[in-house]
């Protein structure tokens, strides 16, 4: 499931739980292109209750970070489950995605 609001003018929040795979990465693609669209460039994706992310997530994660940056903004990942931040990690997409541990969202 996937849920977004403007935190900001130019900020969103992301609150993503369940699985982000070839089924569900599409719907991903389709928040984050409004919420860009909506003026946001910050993107900030909350993934404490996500329990499935594959290469189709991965792919989404990556172009939604290219789509923000070329926005002039960025893309984070705000409390991985062990699983997405263990697969970052085995990926080295930790070292081109901004993850944060722990909730810092602006609220």
């Amino acid at each position: 499931m996937i849920t977004w609001t403007l935190i900001e003018p130019d900020a969103a929040r992301f609150e993503l739980t369940g699985r982000i795979d070839l089924h569900g990465a599409p719907d991903l693609r389709i928040a984050l292109d409004e919420a860009l669209e909506a003026g946001a460039r910050q993107l900030d994706l909350e993934m404490s209750g996500v329990t499935l992310l594959d290469s189709s997530g991965l792919a989404t994660l990556v172009d939604g970070a290219r789509s923000a940056r070329a926005q002039g903004g960025d893309l984070r990942i705000i409390s991985p489950s062990y699983s997405v931040a263990r697969l970052l990690e085995l990926t080295e997409l930790d070292e081109h995605l901004e993850v944060v541990q722990g909730n810092s969202l602006k609220a």
